[in-house]
Parts: C-alpha cells; structure tokens; sequence
C-alpha cells in the first residue's frame, strides 16, 4: 500500500486524478496488507468521491474487505446518500459453458 500511496501522491502532483480501476487497487492493497489498514481504506473512498470517481460493486467488495461488513455498508449509504444499496448481488442465471 505504501508504494500505491506514492504513486497516487504523484499523480495528484501531476494533476491526475484517480480512476475507479486505481481506487480499487488501493484498496485491494489495504485489505490485504498485514495488519490491515481499514482507517487508510476509508480515506481513500471519501477521497475518491471528492474526486469524483463513481463507486461500483468492485470498489464496494474491496472495500467491505478492508474495513469489514458492517463498517462498509454504513459508509456506503453515507457517501451514497442513502440511495439503498450500491452493490446488487451478481448473479448468475444459467452456468457458464465451460466446453469447447
């Protein structure tokens, strides 16, 4: 996470702002990082939104991984303003075809 945390320093020098695919990444980074990092994972999602990048059912999932269930939805429907639930259950109708 500390090399992630570098980069978006100098990408926010540069006048970059972060993507949805570089938020997820860093917190990826926090969640698995050993002792994880929830309180950095959280100041990346409000960051993110300052920025405007939009949240999605992928930076849901990593998030809910870097600072747990419960601490993720509150968050979750404060920053989304009480809209419901950001992240619909992904479901699958019918098995993918795995065969040739």
């Amino acid at each position: 996470w500390v090399k992630l945390e570098t980069l978006a320093a100098a990408m926010a020098a540069e006048g970059v702002r972060p993507n949805a695919h570089f938020v997820y990444a860093q917190l990826l980074a926090y969640s698995t990082s050993r002792p994880r990092q929830p309180d950095r994972a959280e100041r990346c999602l409000r960051e993110a939104l300052r920025q405007g990048v939009d949240p999605n059912e992928h930076i849901a999932a990593a998030l809910s991984r870097a600072v747990g269930r419960e601490r993720c939805a509150r968050l979750l429907d404060e920053v989304c303003c009480g809209q419901g639930p950001l992240i619909a259950p992904r479901r699958r109708t019918q098995p993918r075809n795995r065969s040739g």
